[in-house]
């Protein structure tokens, strides 16, 4: 019994901690995303008005595009090009996965548990026998409690309880390594793809990564290149990356 008390203290404390910062990073983000919204606003008027096309701006940040008769509206990355079931399936990975799958598209492995479910989560990384990805079902934007390239069951329990921070249902996945790359198609046409890079630091023979990693976030945020760079959050996944390389958040890269 005292074991048990013992386990589940430890747990609360852990989701307590990363509760604080779960919310800090949350009100960061909600910030700047409505900067971001102005910029993006300001690109797309001089886009519109460069195709003759008359351009209403209305509060919160909705623009009401105007030509050859036709009116359509557009806020942030959100037209009425998609449908709303369209944009509640893009926020579930589990049900894309299977919706990929029924359509012959290779796609990871991938089950969903809960924190009731953890035993059989735990079973399932067993017999997968390679590395996987622990994240939250629905909100994962930015890398929000996504963990990858988890070998070990130590690593696999940590995950998990951080990614049910965000999500009651909690996927286990392959992990697949290779580039990650962002493909933009309109009426099956590729109009443009992005490579998306890791963030990285550079060592200088005297920083620690910590101390790196906080003068490259005090840079990111006064930064006024767009798309804007998201600061690079000290989380399990980053705990993990460095381990892997046997570093650790004290190490003086050369």
């Amino acid at each position: 019994m005292l074991k048990k008390i013992s386990y589940y203290w430890i747990v609360l404390k852990f989701l307590q901690k990363r509760t604080v910062r779960f919310l800090k990073n949350l009100l960061f983000r909600q910030n700047d995303f409505e900067k971001e919204i102005e910029k993006e606003n300001f690109i797309l008027k001089n886009a519109a008005q460069r195709l003759g096309i008359q351009v209403k701006d209305w509060d919160g940040g909705m623009l009401e595009l105007q030509h050859q008769g036709k009116t359509t509206y557009i806020k942030g990355n959100t037209t009425e090009i998609e449908s709303a079931i369209s944009h509640k399936i893009a926020g579930d990975k589990y049900l894309v996965a299977k919706i990929l799958k029924k359509n012959n598209l290779p796609v990871p492995r991938c089950e969903c548990f809960t924190l009731a479910s953890i035993d059989q989560a735990i079973h399932y990384f067993i017999q997968i026998k390679q590395p996987v990805v622990v994240k939250p079902r629905r909100g994962t934007s930015g890398g929000t409690g996504v963990t990858a390239g988890i070998s070990n069951l130590k690593d696999f329990r940590r995950s998990f309880y951080e990614a049910s921070l965000f999500d009651k249902y909690i996927l286990v996945e392959e992990f697949v390594p290779g580039e990650n790359i962002r493909l933009l198609i309109l009426e099956d046409q590729l109009l443009s793809a992005v490579k998306r890079i890791p963030a990285y630091i550079k060592g200088d023979g005297r920083s620690s990564i910590k101390k790196l990693i906080k003068e490259t976030n005090r840079q990111r945020e006064h930064a006024t290149s767009f798309p804007k760079l998201w600061p690079i959050l000290i989380n399990n996944d980053l705990h993990l990356t460095l381990k892997r390389q046997k570093l650790s958040l004290r190490t003086v890269l050369p």
